[in-house]
């Protein structure tokens, strides 16, 4: 069955469950209780995913809820990552004795990346998270993760597809300034 936009947004009630749901409601951490640097910088990651100030100041307050220096920690793993890959094609640090210490790990199922999802969710996927997040009478981040685990995905990455779902949704009403942290 396929609602209409504001029949569905109305009917999930998603601007005050997205408010309420999260880990910075959770552990009450507000905008005055994290690092205004570290908020800052999570300002301009969630951007990425989103047109929305006010939905990328709540989803940056709920990761720094998680880990106050989040942001911090997420520029030192890319700047690594892009090092590494520099790395490997100009044929560097990475050897064969590594690789092969990296497959078996691969083969083993100890690499996060298996354990969590590959980074690039199907259609099947997306749509299965979306169809969760509507049934829900009361937004549950525990719960939530849970079931993103339980599909074989990253949890963050789920997140990701709530986030560009409700902006989507919000931009197609017009709506770009709805939600309020």
């Amino acid at each position: 069955m396929k609602f209409k936009i504001a029949e569905e947004l109305s009917e999930f009630n998603f601007g005050s469950e997205f408010v309420k749901a999260g880990r910075s409601n959770e552990k009450k951490v507000s905008e005055q209780d994290v690092d205004p640097k570290e908020l800052e910088m999570g300002l301009a990651v969630e951007m990425e995913h989103t047109t929305n100030k006010d939905i990328a100041k709540k989803i940056a307050l709920d990761h720094l809820a998680e880990i106050k220096d989040y942001y911090t920690r997420l520029a030192k793993m890319e700047e690594e990552g892009k090092k590494a890959a520099s790395a490997v094609e100009s044929g560097g640090e990475n050897n064969a004795e590594d690789e092969d210490k990296e497959e078996e790990k691969e083969e083993e199922g100890e690499n996060e990346e298996n354990k969590e999802g590959s980074g690039e969710l199907t259609k099947e996927q997306e749509d299965k998270i979306i169809e969760f997040i509507k049934n829900q009478d009361n937004l549950d981040d525990e719960a939530f993760h849970k079931f993103a685990e339980e599909m074989g995905v990253n949890p963050h990455e789920a997140e990701e597809v709530v986030y560009k779902w409700a902006n989507d949704k919000m931009s197609e009403e017009g709506n770009e300034n709805s939600l309020k942290v």
